[in-house]
């Protein structure tokens, strides 16, 4: 009797499995509502303030742009990184987590100059008691910035499994899962910097 109701308690792999995919999605999922509520936030309040839409508009530096292409790249590497080591092609799957990784770095560099060029038009529209978005686009820009951070973490160690060959057709979880949260940044930013674009012409 014993022997069946362990039997009955005990999880399979693919449970254990579905049971991590489930629990980032729900992460992802609840991360995705709480920025797009932050956007939906920066263009109400842009939308709904005189002198706020008419002055001092927010501009997108040129290092945003780079950086909103690098990290393109970087989640098209995942998926593509997510694709060939199901077929076990781990030349490639080297490659892609090469690609995503040296995308990542650049995202970065150029989100942190972004970051800078923001603030500093910020401050100087604060210098001249003026009223701007820049500083609502910042606050938004920098908690983008603070998931990624996180993201280059598990990256990193993504890819220290890959170029271990820890991974192979049946067990890849760590690199999925990473890849659903690359995903979710590219996703978000990608937004963000539309509105940020978009709220820049309106008339």
């Amino acid at each position: 009797m014993s022997t069946i109701m362990n039997d009955k308690k005990q999880v399979t792999p693919s449970q254990h499995i579905e049971s991590w995919k489930l629990a980032v999605k729900l992460l992802v999922g609840s991360l995705t509502i709480f920025f797009l509520s932050g956007i939906v936030g920066y263009i109400v309040i842009q939308q709904q303030h005189i002198t706020l839409r008419y002055a001092n508009k927010f501009s997108v530096p040129i290092s945003l742009w780079l950086s909103t292409a690098a990290l393109i790249v970087v989640s098209y590497a995942m998926q593509r990184a997510t694709s060939v080591v199901r077929r076990e092609q781990l030349p490639q799957l080297k490659r892609f987590m090469l690609m995503s990784i040296a995308g990542a770095v650049v995202f970065s560099v150029f989100q942190l100059v972004g970051m800078i060029d923001v603030l500093q038009d910020y401050l100087k529209v604060k210098a001249s008691e003026s009223q701007g978005m820049g500083g609502i686009a910042f606050a938004l820009i920098a908690t983008h910035a603070l998931h990624v951070g996180f993201g280059l973490l598990w990256l990193a160690i993504v890819a220290r499994k890959v170029y271990s060959q820890s991974y192979d057709h049946e067990y890849h979880l760590g690199l999925t899962l990473c890849t659903y949260y690359w995903h979710f940044l590219d996703f978000v930013w990608v937004v963000m910097f539309f509105v940020f674009l978009g709220t820049n012409f309106v008339p």
